[in-house]
């Protein structure tokens, strides 16, 4: 349940809680008063009967005695009257015809208010004229204190709603900065802080903007130096620090996933010795100078769009990985390639197609080593060739490292001094 439900909750509760306690209260109120005066108007009406009622008697006149008793029958407090001469012994009865209000019983009942019958002697001074007994309901009485009711009622839970719904408005309206704190904070766990900019006149509020803007600031500070430091490492681990190309580490790393997962690779291997030859010519400050140039040019648009990593491997060794064995693919990137480093080779006033050596080797289930071994044999053969590039095919693969090259050379060499 949010904060907001919890308030509007309390509030619909205190609500509810008033509405009862109030009608409650009204209620018991009411039905007092209703007792006292059905108490008082059944003795002051049956009294007053009384003191009128001989005069009409004596003299046996119907008629009035009728008019007499028809205003007060006509009262909703009396329900009925009856009149019993001493003398004739004949009784009169007269009967409230008012129309009943329909009320719920348990209402009624509720009340505690009951029929209250009162009978009083008539007499002349000396003489016993008459017994006139008068009947009250509280019926009409209870009707309207009913109807009472239901119009406070009515009234209090209008006002109720207007206090829910002006409660909920002017909540949302004050706790406005807690959304933007609870959004800011979401932002802030993914790295990216911005202070609070919704104002609001509560000073608990505002104090929690001001902290939470201060925290977030500290935090952002330490996510950028903990970013700046990871970066530094990365470049102290992953990055060679002249050709600013990710390092043999890092690649080998690299193609293991993608050769794990089988994918098609293309893997190049190539051997600038133009780049030793420069370090010896002119000192190691221009040679990483155009290591630096190599390495931006390898990262170009054209180049970049198409291989997965370029990497330094040596001294005078870049390795590339292209995703993908499609010849036709490999052969366009190829083109690409030996443009670029004819380019280089132009900037730098040395012969194109001379200083440098490409070995290719595909695979979808070789290992790494063995695919790094098919590459660097293409290259050797390139290199033994003097060849640009070497780009063997199924038959020509030889999956030997260098050193069981150098090996079986050796051997070789031995058998035919022996011969």
């Amino acid at each position: 349940m949010t904060l907001h439900q919890r308030v509007l909750s309390f509030v619909v509760a205190a609500a509810v809680i008033t509405v009862l306690v109030t009608t409650t209260v009204v209620f018991h109120l009411g039905a007092d008063q209703l007792k006292q005066e059905q108490q008082q108007q059944a003795s002051v009406l049956s009294q007053t009967l009384a003191e009128a009622v001989p005069a009409v008697l004596e003299q046996s006149d119907e008629q009035r005695l009728a008019q007499l008793t028809s205003q007060f029958i006509g009262m909703p407090q009396v329900s009925g009257i009856i009149i019993e001469p001493m003398l004739s012994g004949e009784r009169q009865i007269w009967a409230s015809d008012l129309p009943a209000t329909h009320v719920p019983n348990w209402f009624v009942t509720a009340t505690g208010l009951t029929v209250n019958t009162t009978s009083v002697s008539v007499s002349n001074g000396w003489t016993q004229l008459a017994k006139l007994t008068m009947t009250f309901d509280p019926h009409q009485d209870i009707a309207e204190l009913w109807q009472q009711l239901m119009r406070l009622v009515s009234w209090l839970l209008a006002a109720s709603v207007v206090v829910v719904f002006t409660a909920s408005f002017m909540f949302r309206r004050v706790t406005a900065p807690l959304g933007e704190l609870s959004q800011r904070l979401m932002s802030l766990g993914h790295g990216d802080f911005h202070p609070t900019r919704v104002t609001t006149s509560v000073s608990d509020l505002s104090t929690l903007q001001h902290a939470f803007n201060l925290a977030g600031q500290q935090v952002a500070r330490v996510q950028q130096s903990q970013q700046d430091e990871l970066s530094r490492l990365r470049d102290k681990l992953m990055v060679d620090p002249v050709s600013r190309l990710p390092n043999r580490g890092y690649f080998q790393h690299q193609l293991q996933s993608f050769v794990k997962d089988e994918i098609g690779c293309t893997l190049m291997l190539l051997e600038a010795d133009w780049l030793s030859r420069l370090r010896a010519r002119y000192g190691y400050q221009y040679r990483d100078q155009c290591w630096r140039l190599l390495g931006e040019a390898l990262n170009q648009d054209g180049l970049a769009n198409t291989h997965q990593v370029v990497a330094r491997l040596s001294h005078n060794e870049v390795a590339i990985l292209l995703i993908t064995d499609e010849e036709k693919t490999v052969r366009r990137y190829l083109r690409q390639l030996l443009r670029m480093i004819n380019q280089e080779l132009e900037n730098i006033s040395l012969p194109v197609n001379q200083g440098f050596h490409l070995g290719i080797a595909q695979t979808r289930t070789d290992e790494t080593v063995s695919l790094m071994a098919k590459a660097d044999n293409a290259l050797q053969h390139a290199k033994r060739h003097q060849e640009v590039y070497f780009w063997p095919t199924d038959e020509q693969v030889d999956s030997r490292t260098r050193d069981a090259m150098a090996s079986t050379y050796t051997c070789s060499m031995r058998c035919n001094k022996t011969h």
